[in-house]
């Protein structure tokens, strides 16, 4: 039976093989959105305990750590001509995982600027909207990701910091 309630999907970034507090955060979320109103789906880019428990909790979940190793190869080496058509394909890939889960909002978990290159432009094109967790200060943004960043319709600091 197919659900009328909207699909969130709240991504997490974090790839270095740590798991910590963003996490928690998104996990506790998801867990707390009012069944009722919401279907929350999960993506990570790596397997960690917080997947684990969503699942076990009936939170769809998606690991994409294979399609991240393969763009992070991809944009390690070679011409800027070759990394901007990296760049090209993983919003491409983010349209079709977007589509594929039925995204109906599309919720940043570290930062927006952590999805200017991929997530926002490829929600943009759908008319999903973006909502973004703002965890920490990101730097030297360039005016792609200053671009990119306002178009999330909001942004949730964790702190006043």
């Amino acid at each position: 039976m197919m659900s009328n309630r909207p699909k969130v999907l709240f991504v997490e970034f974090n790839e270095d093989g740590t798991v910590g507090g963003s996490h928690k955060a998104m996990a506790e979320t998801l867990l707390a959105l009012p069944r009722h109103g919401f279907e929350p789906l999960a993506c990570f880019n790596e397997e960690n305990r917080f997947a684990d428990l969503l699942r076990t909790a009936g939170v769809p979940v998606h690991v994409v750590a294979a399609a991240r190793r393969q763009e992070r190869e991809g944009l390690s080496a070679g011409l800027a001509a070759r990394r901007l058509s990296v760049h090209a394909r993983k919003i491409a890939r983010r349209v079709g995982w977007l589509r594929a889960w039925g995204v109906d909002l599309l919720h940043l978990n570290n930062h927006p600027v952590l999805g200017s290159g991929d997530w926002i432009p490829a929600a943009l094109l759908l008319g999903i909207p973006v909502v973004s967790s703002a965890r920490g200060r990101h730097h030297n943004l360039s005016p792609a990701n200053r671009f990119f960043s306002r178009r999330v319709r909001r942004i949730l600091p964790d702190s006043n910091w």
